[in-house]
């Protein structure tokens, strides 16, 4: 097995972290948020993109933890 198929088994069991996030919601079946008001793009919510760092297009928006309510930075 591929370092890219074990990668891919890893994400695909994982939760999104957008899940945790408080601007995360779900718009007539789109999982959308204040970043991504038109959908989250793919590899961010199944491919395991870390948007606590930033991503192309996302307006300087990123995670922001449900449970603090802050910015939650990446290492």
């Amino acid at each position: 097995m591929g370092v890219r198929q074990r990668q891919t088994m890893k994400t695909d069991l994982a939760e999104p972290l957008c899940r945790h996030c408080r601007l995360f919601s779900v718009e007539e079946g789109v999982p959308v948020c204040l970043a991504f008001p038109r959908g989250i793009p793919g590899r961010i919510l199944f491919d395991g993109f870390d948007h606590r760092r930033p991503w192309a297009g996302d307006g300087g928006v990123q995670f922001q933890s449900i449970k603090s309510g802050t910015v939650a930075r990446a290492s």
